[in-house]
C-alpha cells in the first residue's frame, strides 16, 4: 500500500545515575588502598520490571488485570459473571464487524485515528453487552441468593471464570499491539511471556477478529504472522547495493498507480515474462485504471489485471507496451546481499541495500485479515515502505530473490518478501491469461 507511513520512534539516552557517596576511614600510610566499590554498579535492586527472568512490564499488567478480574467475578459469583461477560463478548464482536465500515463510511484516516476509532466501537458495543448481561444475570444471581444456593463453590468459579475472560482479552490486545502502531509497546508486547505462551497454545483469533486487529495495529501492510513477529539477528548490509547489475534490474522496475479506496493507490512491479508484471494483490484490489509508469524516463503504459491472489497477496498484470523480458531469478540463501527497488510513498524510485536473514513458512492471514494462510517467505533487513509493496528484492547480481510485500511493525529495518517459489504458480497461471479481471470489485485492503 501506499501514501501510509510509520511514525518514527525517538530514542532517549537516560543520563546515568550519580553514585552514592560512601562515609571512609582513612587508612593508617602503611595499609594497603581499601578497594574502589560503587554500591549502585552491578548491583541490581532485589526486584524490579524485567529483573525477573522472562517478565516484562507486560506480564505484570496482565497479572494485574487477571487478579482484579478474579475479585470482581468472586464478589459477583459465577452466573452473573457469565452473564455479564457472554454480554461483554457478543457485544466486542458485533462492534468488531461493525468497525471497518463504519471506520470507511466516516472518512477516518489511517493510523492512530483508525485504531483509535476502532478500540471506542469495540468498548460501546462491549458496554452495551455487558450491560444486557448485567440485566439478565442480576435477577437470577438474586434468586439464588434468596434460595441459599450461592455457596464459595459458586463464588469461586465466578473468580476462576472472570480471571480466564481478563487472560482471554489480554492476550488479544496483546497480539493486537504486538504489531503496532508504535513500535515500541509492540517489542514490550512480543517480549512478554504470557502472550508468548498463550499465542503457542491458542489459535489463531477468528477472522471476524483479525480484521479489527489489524485496524487496531494500524499496520499498512498484510498479517505476515499470526502470532508474534520474530525476530532476527543483524547482518552486515552491503556497503554500496547501487551495483551495474542492480541498476540494469531497477531499469525493469515500474510504479504501479490505481484509482479507488479514497485516492491514487501507489505500489511496485517488475517484469515476471514480456508483457506481463507481478505485483501484490493489496496494491491493485478495489482499483480501477490501472497504469504504470517507469521511473528513469517517466513513459506511462496502461495495464490490464489478469490474476488477483488475495490469500498469497500476489497479481499479475497484463502490459503488451512493456517490452522488457522477465528478470532472473536467483536464491534467497541466508547472508545473500542485495537490493530492494521499489517507489516507496509513490515517487521517485529508490534503491535500499538488503541482506538476506533466513526463509521460512510464514502462517498469517490473507491481505483482508480473514482467511488463515501459509506462505514461504524470506526475512531480509532493508529500508521498506508503503510503496515498496510489488517491488523486487535482488542480489547484486540483479536477480530476483523474492517479491516485498510487507514490513515489520515491531523491529525496525526487517521485511519481507515471497519466495519465487511461492508466486510460480500464480506466474505461471497469469502468464497465460490475456481476460481481464476487475479489480475494483473488491474491497479495499489494507
Amino acid at each position: 500500500m501506499s501514501r501510509r507511513f510509520f511514525p518514527s520512534e525517538r530514542t532517549t539516552q537516560k543520563p546515568r545515575p550519580i553514585t552514592p557517596r560512601r562515609a571512609t576511614t582513612k587508612a593508617p600510610p602503611s595499609a594497603a588502598p581499601a578497594p574502589i566499590h560503587s554500591p549502585n554498579r552491578n548491583t541490581p535492586p532485589l526486584w524490579a520490571p524485567g529483573t525477573v527472568p522472562g517478565i516484562n512490564l507486560v506480564d505484570i499488567v496482565i497479572a494485574i488485570a487477571v487478579l482484579l478480574g478474579a475479585l470482581h467475578g468472586y464478589r459477583r459469583g459465577l452466573w452473573l459473571s457469565v452473564a455479564q461477560y457472554a454480554g461483554l463478548v457478543i457485544g466486542v464482536i458485533i462492534g468488531a464487524a461493525l468497525a471497518p465500515d463504519a471506520i470507511r463510511k466516516l472518512s477516518v484516516p489511517p493510523g492512530g485515528a483508525a485504531a483509535l476509532a476502532a478500540i471506542l466501537i469495540m468498548l460501546a458495543g462491549g458496554s452495551l453487552g455487558y450491560t444486557f448481561g448485567s440485566l439478565i444475570g442480576g435477577p437470577l444471581r438474586k434468586r439464588l441468593i434468596r434460595a441459599g444456593r450461592p455457596g464459595r463453590a459458586e463464588l469461586a468459579g465466578g473468580a476462576l471464570f472472570s480471571a480466564l475472560m481478563m487472560l482471554l482479552t489480554a492476550w488479544f490486545l496483546g497480539i493486537s499491539f504486538s504489531r503496532g502502531p508504535n513500535p515500541g509497546v509492540a517489542r514490550l508486547v512480543q517480549s512478554s511471556s504470557v502472550v508468548g505462551t498463550m499465542t503457542s497454545i491458542l489459535p489463531p483469533p477468528p477472522g471476524l477478529l483479525t480484521g479489527v486487529q489489524q485496524t487496531i495495529s494500524a499496520a499498512p501492510f498484510p498479517t505476515t504472522f499470526s502470532a508474534s513477529e520474530p525476530g532476527v539477528a543483524k547482518l552486515e548490509l552491503p556497503a554500496n547495493a547501487d551495483t551495474p547489475a542492480v541498476r540494469t534490474a531497477a531499469r525493469s522496475v515500474w510504479r504501479v498507480e490505481g484509482h479507488g479506496c479514497g485516492g491514487i493507490v501507489t505500489g511496485s512491479s517488475y517484469p515476471v515474462a514480456r508483457g506481463y508484471l507481478i505485483t501484490n494483490a493489496h496494491v491493485i484490489v478495489g482499483t480501477s485504471g490501472t497504469t504504470l509508469v517507469q521511473g528513469s524516463s517517466g513513459l506511462t503504459v496502461s495495464a490490464t489485471v489478469v490474476l488477483v491472489d488475495p490469500s498469497r497477496d500476489v497479481a499479475i498484470l497484463r502490459a503488451p507496451a512493456v517490452s522488457a523480458a522477465g528478470l532472473e531469478t536467483g536464491s534467497a540463501q541466508p547472508g545473500t546481499q542485495g537490493a530492494v527497488v521499489g517507489y516507496p510513498g509513490g515517487g521517485a524510485e529508490d534503491v535500499e541495500p538488503a541482506v538476506v536473514n533466513q526463509q521460512q513458512a510464514a502462517d498469517g492471514r490473507d491481505i483482508y485479515g480473514q482467511g488463515a494462510v501459509r506462505r514461504n517467505i524470506v526475512i531480509l533487513q532493508s529500508l521498506v515502505r508503503p510503496g515498496n509493496s510489488g517491488g523486487p528484492l535482488v542480489d547484486l547480481n540483479g536477480r530476483v530473490l523474492g517479491l516485498v510485500f510487507a514490513a515489520s511493525s515491531s523491529h525496525p529495518g526487517q521485511a519481507y518478501a515471497l519466495t519465487n517459489e511461492e508466486v510460480a504458480d500464480d506466474v505461471r497461471l497469469g502468464t497465460s491469461r490475456a481476460s481481464r479481471v476487475d479489480a475494483s470489485v473488491y474491497d479495499c485492503a489494507v
